[in-house]
Order: structure tokens, then sequence, then C-alpha cells
């Protein structure tokens, strides 16, 4: 019996290499690109807390940046309250102890006043916010 001898063609396995080295990189930066969308995803939004009581809003003014986006937690500490910002959509009730949150990015620049929306005793009409959005 004789042996049947196959010669492999060395240009045929360069080019097997090449596509196993490609389709392997292809498939990598697939993977990356996977992770580094997800790890933007994942990233925290930052926090502000606020709190309602005694007639005020403690801070008082906050400072956002324009097209970044932020949640605000209010917590309303002694009765409950309400936070109105017309110019931003901000419009929340803010029953007692319980917190309420609203993710905010806010697209136009200036000074947006707020107050508190339902009535609280004699300090109400004193009960200012301001959110401050620049550039």
């Amino acid at each position: 019996m004789t042996g049947i001898t196959v010669e492999h063609d060395t240009s045929t396995k360069m080019r097997k290499w090449r596509w196993t080295i490609a389709a392997t990189m292809m498939v990598l930066a697939v993977v990356l690109l996977r992770d580094a969308c997800a790890a933007s995803a994942n990233s925290p939004i930052p926090v502000i807390t606020i709190h309602a009581r005694r007639y005020q809003f403690e801070p008082s003014e906050i400072t956002l940046k324009q097209g970044e986006t932020v949640r605000l937690i209010f917590i309303a500490d002694d009765a409950a309250h309400g936070i109105t910002v017309k110019g931003l959509g901000l419009d929340l009730e803010l029953p007692r102890h319980k917190p309420r949150e609203k993710v905010l990015t806010p697209s136009t620049i200036g000074d947006f006043a707020g107050e508190c929306s339902r009535y609280c005793g004699n300090g109400h009409n004193r009960m200012t916010f301001v959110i401050h959005v620049q550039p």
C-alpha cells in the first residue's frame, strides 16, 4: 500500500492564519466596545439631596451644568411640602419622611426660581429654592 502525501501550500496556511487572527481581533473589539458602553451606562449619576423643613429648603440654591444629568432627592423632614420649579418642569409632592426623586437634565441656561407648592404654615411664602444652570 502506498501512502498518499498531501502537501499544504504555505500561502494557504498563511491565509487561514490571517483570517483566524482577523476574526479574533474583531471579536475582541466587539467585547471591548460592549464593556466600554456598559461602563458608561453604569456610571453613577450625581445625586443632590435637598431637605424641606421649617419654611426653607436646605440647600436653598444649587448649581447644575447644562446638558448634565443629575438626580435630585427631596425629603420633607417636618411636614408635607411640595416643590415646583416651573422653568425646569419640576413639580413634586413631598410627603413627610418619604424621599421623592427627580432625574433632571437641564437644557436651558439661567436661574430658575422654585417654591414650596403646598401650604405648610405661616412661613410658607418664604420657602423658596433656586436652580442655577450654567454652561
